[in-house]
């Protein structure tokens, strides 16, 4: 039997929304491991001056006001499995906030943040 052009249109219409968010997932993804603010993490802190400043898992004890990386959105942050299952236990993370977009000017911020960290 051959299948009608409408069922053929239809499936192709309907996979189309999860190929995009496939893409547009794994471009967030790869966006946010290039990031020099959040090594990749997609979470940074700021200090008492209200400045961004890198964050991560071995600080995360020290400063406990983790935040979205502003540099490349923070989609997906990522500490490890032990603040996974107990993220309540040692950070706020707060309500999440709303989805944030990549820095329109992302390389410049990230090279910054890189050239800021190798002068430590």
């Amino acid at each position: 039997k051959e299948l009608p052009p409408e069922v053929l249109a239809g499936s192709a219409i309907g996979l189309f929304p999860f190929v995009y968010a496939t893409y547009e997932f794994a471009l967030r993804i790869y966006t946010q491991r290039q990031c020099g603010m959040c090594e990749g993490v997609g979470l940074v802190y700021r200090d008492q001056d209200g400045d961004w400043l890198p964050g991560g898992a071995d600080d995360v004890f020290a400063k406990r006001r983790l935040r979205k990386c502003p540099t490349c959105g923070g989609f997906v942050p990522w500490l490890g499995w032990g603040f996974f299952f107990m993220s309540n236990k040692y950070v706020d993370p707060g309500k999440g906030g709303p989805l944030q977009r990549p820095s329109k000017n992302f390389k410049e911020m990230s090279d910054k943040a890189r050239e800021k960290r190798k002068q430590k």
